[in-house]
């Protein structure tokens, strides 16, 4: 799953749609200016926010999914510099109206929020903010657009559209709608004991869908005995456990880098780190992780190499989103 929407603050995906369970992500980064007016704030330059925003995102992730953002990006090295990569474009596209110091407050709030109000876009500060842009014109970020949603489709550009309903298509978030992208589909969440039908009733992310009740239930944790047939209840996948079909107990994933095996390596399961795509033989359990294309290299979203976020395979090469080239 794509992990980002949820952590986005208004901007680019970067992970996609994934989700985290509960925890305090801490304090503020810095506090607020102790000022008598807002007019008297120091200017902040889209430098200082985007690092603000890559900070606060990448140690959201860490904090309530390290499992997520080892996948994903590999370290919290590359998540903050692959981040503020696809930020500091979208402050100076075309008919943007988020400003740096909106995005800054949005980071501010971010790492205040609970990994639940992450999870399903609960933080008022990084909603995003009606652009000037009518529907049908090209984009690369929901700021950008009237109605607040850029449709980006799986490229690097996209159109701006009305704003998705439940249970449409979408590709990281659903505007302002309340729906959270899942899957490429908008479905709403449900907390821990509410109605869920696996479909666009969704459980927060961390939970899963019961489907003997139908009601949302705690996944299995480390050490839990488990059953590999039925995979219900399940391991909690968001935290990287798997159940092992021989020792029949929930146990953590490890990660592999380029070329190292990966796939069921007994009596592991080992997934590739960084964006990377296990290459197996047909009717193969073990293979070697190849792992993500450089920028603007060649890539093939089903056989691999893939791309390291935000970069997107488009047209057969790894592309970062350039607002000015969108037309």
């Amino acid at each position: 799953m794509r992990i980002c929407a949820i952590l986005s603050f208004g901007l680019l995906c970067a992970c996609g749609n994934s989700a985290i369970p509960g925890g305090d992500l801490g304090p503020s980064f810095f506090p607020l200016p102790d000022l008598a007016s807002p007019d008297l704030a120091p200017a902040i330059s889209a430098d200082t926010a985007c690092t603000d925003a890559s900070t606060a995102y990448c140690n959201a992730v860490n904090t309530c999914a390290p499992f997520l953002l080892e996948y994903v990006y590999g370290d919290l090295a590359t998540c903050q510099t692959r981040f503020k990569l696809g930020c500091s474009p979208t402050l100076a596209a075309n008919g943007t109206s988020r400003t740096a110091a909106e995005l800054d407050a949005c980071a501010r709030a971010a790492t205040a929020a609970t990994c639940n109000d992450l999870f399903t876009g609960n933080i008022a500060a990084c909603n995003a903010v009606p652009g000037t842009l009518a529907n049908g014109i090209a984009c690369v970020d929901s700021n950008q657009c009237t109605s607040a949603y850029c449709n980006r489709g799986a490229g690097a550009c996209g159109a701006c559209a009305p704003t998705p309903a439940l249970g449409d298509k979408c590709n990281g978030d659903c505007g302002t709608s309340g729906f959270q992208c899942d899957t490429n589909v908008c479905v709403s969440y449900a907390a821990l004991g509410g109605s869920c039908d696996g479909n666009t009733h969704k459980c927060t992310p961390g939970l899963y869908c019961n489907p003997t009740t139908a009601m949302c239930a705690t996944p299995l944790g480390a050490g839990t005995t488990c059953d590999p047939n039925t995979k219900n209840p399940p391991c909690d996948l968001l935290h990287g456990l798997f159940c092992n079909p021989l020792s029949k107990v929930c146990t953590q994933v490890k990660f592999a880098g380029p070329n190292e095996a990966c796939g069921y390596v007994a009596p592991d399961f080992v997934a590739c780190s960084g964006a990377g795509i296990c290459k197996m033989a047909t009717g193969a359990f073990m293979g070697h992780c190849l792992g993500a294309a450089a920028d603007g290299a060649a890539c093939d979203p089903v056989n691999g190499p893939g791309c390291l976020s935000p970069a997107v395979c488009s047209s057969g090469l790894c592309r970062l989103s350039d607002p000015s080239s969108c037309h």
